[in-house]
């Protein structure tokens, strides 16, 4: 298990960006620009026995780890945990406070795990179905 963030194979979270593949999501470059990736390119995307190993690694996280039937009793266990601190936090007064005030909810903290719409758990999902379906492999 890698315990950390995903960037640039499962996305960052963009909801638009679930369906991008790992290939062109590792090829942007922030702020425009040429893309220069030479380990990623050449070593992982040009050679075939590199390659292949990569998306059965991909395939074996999205089996084992990166799907809502592993990682939902997680998240569920982090928010129980957190969750009166969270409610504590969103009590404070901010007004006085330079800016805008978000005026967050602890309903907006659940619907932002649970959804409906975009949600920590949707984008999980919509990632873990389209990993092994960009790979060209339906997944098991």
């Amino acid at each position: 298990f890698i315990p950390t963030d995903f960037d640039h194979t499962f996305s960052d979270g963009n909801r638009a960006g679930v369906e991008t593949t790992y290939k062109d999501y590792g090829q942007e470059v922030s702020g425009g620009g040429k893309p220069d990736f030479p380990l990623v390119n050449k070593i992982i995307y040009e050679n075939k026995d590199t390659h292949r190993e990569f998306e059965n690694i991909l395939l074996t996280i999205t089996k084992s780890v990166f799907n809502n039937g592993v990682l939902d009793p997680r998240i569920d266990a982090y928010v129980k945990q957190i969750e009166q601190d969270v409610a504590w936090d969103y009590s404070i007064d901010r007004s006085h406070l330079p800016g805008k005030d978000p005026a967050y909810t602890i309903a907006a903290f659940h619907k932002a795990i649970d959804g409906p719409g975009k949600s920590l758990k949707a984008w999980i999902n919509g990632r873990a179905k389209s990993v092994p379906r960009q790979i060209g492999r339906s997944k098991a």
